[in-house]
């Protein structure tokens, strides 16, 4: 008869991976993050963008604090659509460099002028809050 604890023992040390594997497989998994991350950050700037237009040239009587919480949450998503835009930049040149392609030419492409248009929403946002109120 066998032991049990030692069987269970030595199929854990089968499947336990290499030290190395299990940071390869979170780093391949960056890039997906961040293209992730700019999807959703640059889908929320325009739902506010929209919603902040269409609340200032239409008069449905939205409450100025409304539309300022809008320029605010665009404020913040236009930062994150820059970061995300930079973070997938750099892995775009990365694949580039590795594998030249018109398609990763033009992924590259695409990331910087989500990243101008973030930067242009910020600073939208900004210029807005300074000639309504101040700072």
């Amino acid at each position: 008869m066998e032991n049990k604890a030692d069987n269970v023992g030595e199929s854990e040390a089968e499947t336990e991976p290499e030290a190395g594997t299990a940071w390869r497989g979170r780093i391949r998994n960056f890039p997906g993050l961040a293209r992730a991350g700019l999807r959703y950050s640059l889908i929320l700037s325009l739902v506010l963008f929209v919603l902040y237009i269409g609340g200032s040239i239409v008069d449905p009587e939205v409450p100025d604090t409304l539309l300022f919480l809008f320029l605010r949450l665009l404020r913040y998503s236009a930062f994150l659509l820059g970061i995300f835009s930079l973070v997938a930049l750099g892995f775009g040149v990365h694949r580039m460099v590795h594998s030249p392609s018109l398609r990763n030419g033009l992924g590259i492409l695409m990331y910087f002028f989500l990243g101008l248009l973030g930067a242009f929403f910020a600073m939208f946002s900004w210029l807005i809050v300074a000639v309504s109120r101040g700072l």
